[in-house]
């Protein structure tokens, strides 16, 4: 996940990259996604708001992410799954 840019209306634009197949697209979501993080935290899982982190997600791909889809298949939370790259 990288690209980050915050829109208008309070959502946030990332370009999301899969793993297994290499496919790249845009998902929007809103600033109030949950996304769980330990390396920005020292360590520590937390939680933090996806609008939180807009400015970390600005640059190319060095953070991958597991999304957790409500039942209806949208996006309702994001885990930390690594990091690629140091800062």
């Amino acid at each position: 996940m990288y690209d980050a840019v915050l829109l208008e209306g309070d959502t946030v634009q990332v370009t999301v990259e899969q793993l297994r197949t290499g496919v790249v697209h845009k998902v929007t979501m809103p600033t109030e996604t949950l996304v769980e993080v330990k390396h920005v935290a020292g360590g520590k899982p937390v939680d933090m708001r996806l609008g939180e982190l807009v400015g970390r997600l600005r640059a190319g791909p060095h953070w991958v992410f597991a999304v957790d889809y409500d039942g209806e298949g949208r996006i309702r939370s994001l885990r930390e799954a690594f990091w690629l790259t140091t800062e």
